[in-house]
């Protein structure tokens, strides 16, 4: 098995914080540490080693870097575990307008723009990543990775859990698999 490090930011971390507020420490340490799960910071690596079959089980793959690979017509299965909410956050970007820009103006203009739904669809078919927005229909994306409304999901990029638990847990994390 291979995973994004979750001692990190990024996917590993938000798969490993939703698998450690649903399944626990000692189930996290005997996934990761028991199964020599074989870590990398490294998106284009992890979806090389299970496209390749060099791990044929990969925890927090993005399915941006698998895309090439299932069109040229590889497949590959999706596991949700059913006791185990999925995690929702931030992906590959946040748009802030920093106080005191050069071009103030320029970077409100800009922002705008991103939120909008034409700026929203581009970037986000381009991220193979779901869009915030509800009226957005994410017609490049399989239905499985759009937030279904009633499902429970650990938001990873909501403030409290931002500043408390992620920041607790990536340290865990760091401990545990250093």
């Amino acid at each position: 098995m291979c995973a994004f490090d979750p001692g990190a930011n990024g996917a590993g971390l938000a798969v490993g914080a939703a698998l450690y507020v649903s399944k626990g420490e000692d189930y996290v340490t005997k996934l990761y540490k028991g199964q020599n799960v074989i870590l990398s910071r490294d998106y284009k690596q992890l979806a090389d080693w299970v496209a390749h079959g060099s791990y044929p089980i990969g925890i927090a793959v993005s399915a941006n870097y698998l895309a090439d690979y299932v069109k040229a017509g590889l497949t590959f299965d999706f596991v949700d575990m059913p006791d185990a909410p999925n995690s929702v956050g931030g992906g590959f970007g946040i748009v802030v307008v920093l106080n005191r820009a050069p071009h103030p103006n320029a970077a409100r203009v800009f922002a705008n723009w991103m939120a909008s739904k034409e700026g929203m669809a581009l970037y986000s078919e381009t991220q193979v990543q779901a869009p915030v927005r509800n009226d957005i229909s994410a017609t490049w994306m399989p239905d499985r990775l759009i937030p279904k409304a009633g499902k429970k999901y650990v938001d990873t990029y909501e403030y409290n859990f931002a500043t408390g638990p992620r920041l607790r847990i990536r340290e865990f994390y760091t401990k545990l698999l250093r």
